[in-house]
């Protein structure tokens, strides 16, 4: 009796395994960071170096902001992270996050609405000044060199906003 239990439950093994699909190779940690995108292992870098752990969700805040053309409020990037299951809450977190670790810049445009961009270093790019349609509310950035801010100022944190109407509410 021990045998035939032995034999059966060796051919349900096999049985099993025959029909399982087989699993896909993720290979060494190297091969995997090799196989994903440069800004992605950059973010995940960064995350690390800055004490934060990498999660899905700060990777996708991150690669939203890096694709942006202008700083994005958190209700824009929360619209766009729609599809892959972030809450306004989490996102709202991530920027705070990210902001703290000195990742991301905010920026209040005058309107009372926080926006973020990426900060100089972090794939983003060197402080400038905005430029904020007080009829559409467009954000766009300007050239650093558009405005000239005496050297005694620059020492702290400077935050450049211009208001005005853009060329297409004009």
């Amino acid at each position: 009796m021990a045998v035939g239990w032995r034999i059966l439950h060796h051919l349900k093994k096999r049985m099993k395994t025959a029909t399982e699909r087989p699993r896909a190779r993720r290979g060494s940690p190297s091969e995997v960071a090799s196989r994903r995108q440069p800004a992605e292992t950059a973010f995940r870098e960064q995350l690390r170096e800055a004490k934060l752990k990498v999660t899905s969700g700060r990777l996708s805040v991150l690669r939203e902001l890096s694709g942006a053309k202008g700083p994005m409020s958190h209700s824009e990037v929360a619209q766009r992270l729609e599809g892959e299951s972030l809450d306004k809450v989490t996102v709202w977190r991530v920027l705070v996050a990210l902001t703290e670790a000195g990742l991301v810049d905010r920026s209040n445009g005058g309107d009372g609405t926080w926006r973020f961009e990426l900060r100089s270093g972090s794939m983003g790019h060197d402080p400038h000044p905005h430029f904020t349609c007080v009829v559409c509310k467009t954000v766009t950035c300007l050239p650093r060199e558009s405005v000239r801010i005496p050297p005694r100022i620059v020492r702290g944190v400077v935050d450049v906003q211009i208001t005005g109407r853009c060329e297409s509410c004009d």
